[in-house]
């Protein structure tokens, strides 16, 4: 898609102040109608829940990294120190002077280097001057991010320790062998007996698990039980590498269930020991509920730690090697009486290490899939409940 002026059509000219060009007003904030928008603004905190920078203006401008993106001017001021301002108003309301700083906030897709034209002051007279800034993507793959790094995302403590929640927290939904599949002609107990069928057959053809394959091997055999659970859930759907975008953390998801655009699951697939991607499908659930606020919730956008406050509803991930799985539920902060937290669950298990059979692996893809039902109908209804409430208000 092009980038740029859709109002005068000029592809290097981004709507990042008021541009002569486009015959827009002198005063305020404006931008110009395109897919692709940006501005800058006097800097001031809360506003990290978007991709947002600080830049300090010392002598030739210079860029400092606040989150997500840093940029670095190429072109610009003078070694006499200069301010680039957009409205005419410092962050304080006083003159214009050296090293004020501003904060630019990008919203929607980018070029890694564009061009804006803004307004340097110097001894006293304000001219027009057009910086070029290069942009480097600064969030981290979520593979990278350690366990401590994870809590940390979602703002819990570096040492933060995740307790296995009661039985009451991770429930099993109740689901008869009779009961009829949404949009399917076929049953519960005809389908769990179909997917344990396959299941026996992958685990023969792939060699899965003792021959430690990749974990694009592993997601053969994860990939059969979410598609029953998914099938068991009216209006959601599976999807598989979808791409999250965090201020801190970017990368794909190995399987996401969606619903009204909220990935109501994500579930992240390991070689071995689970305990090693607790802090990647920590930083999966910080990113998709940062993602989510940015491009689907009302209202004024608040700094990555008070995300709960316009997404008041918990958030459930889950680690599998294939065989074993592990179910993570964040709860969202409400108030000071009722502060964040994450628990998990026991580990739900299939018998697939050695030669198995179907009868052998239906009962426990039963206990599985109805817990991972459970869990889908769990964000469901909270979601719902959020919306009726009007605690959570989504753009139309």
């Amino acid at each position: 898609m092009r980038r740029g002026c859709k109002r005068c059509n000029t592809e290097d000219h981004l709507p990042l102040e008021n541009s002569p060009c486009c015959g827009l007003a002198s005063t305020g904030p404006s931008w110009c109608s395109t897919a692709w928008k940006a501005y800058v603004t006097p800097s001031k905190k809360g506003l990290d829940n978007v991709i947002s920078e600080v830049v300090q203006l010392d002598g030739v401008l210079k860029a400092y990294s606040s989150s997500g993106y840093t940029f670095t001017a190429i072109q610009g001021g003078d070694d006499r120190g200069s301010a680039i301002i957009v409205t005419g108003n410092p962050a304080t309301g006083s003159p214009v002077r050296p090293r004020r700083a501003f904060e630019i906030t990008i919203i929607g897709p980018h070029k890694k280097k564009h061009l804006w034209t803004g307004t340097v002051s110097q001894w006293g007279e304000q001219n027009k001057i057009t910086v070029e800034l290069k942009l480097k993507l600064l969030s981290k793959g979520f593979s990278d991010f350690t366990r401590a790094d994870g809590l940390e995302y979602l703002g819990f403590s570096r040492s933060y320790e995740i307790n296995e929640a009661a039985e009451t927290e991770f429930t099993a939904e109740e689901l008869a062998d009779d009961a009829a599949v949404n949009g399917q002609t076929s049953t519960f107990g005809s389908l769990l007996q179909h997917f344990a069928e396959d299941l026996c057959l992958r685990r023969s053809a792939l060699g899965c698990p003792e021959t430690k394959p990749s974990e694009q091997t592993r997601r053969e055999i994860i990939s059969p039980v979410f598609v029953l659970a998914v099938l068991l859930m009216t209006g959601m759907r599976l999807v598989a590498e979808a791409r999250v975008q965090g201020s801190l953390g970017n990368g794909p998801l190995d399987y996401a269930v969606i619903w009204e655009a909220f990935k109501v699951l994500i579930s992240e697939c390991k070689k071995e020991r689970l305990e090693d991607g607790e802090g990647q499908a920590l930083a999966q659930t910080a990113a998709a509920r940062e993602e989510y606020v940015r491009k689907r919730v009302k209202g004024i956008k608040r700094k990555r730690s008070e995300i709960d406050k316009d997404l008041p509803v918990p958030s459930t991930t889950i680690l599998s090697t294939g065989t074993t799985y592990i179910f993570y539920r964040y709860h969202p902060a409400a108030g000071e009486a009722q502060p964040r937290r994450l628990v998990k669950s026991k580990e739900y298990t299939l018998d697939l290490i050695g030669p198995t059979s179907p009868e052998t692996i239906k009962p426990q893809l039963k206990v599985l899939v109805c817990a991972i039902v459970a869990s889908l109908r769990f964000e469901k209804e909270n979601i719902e409940a959020a919306l009726a409430s009007k605690k959570l208000k989504l753009m139309d």
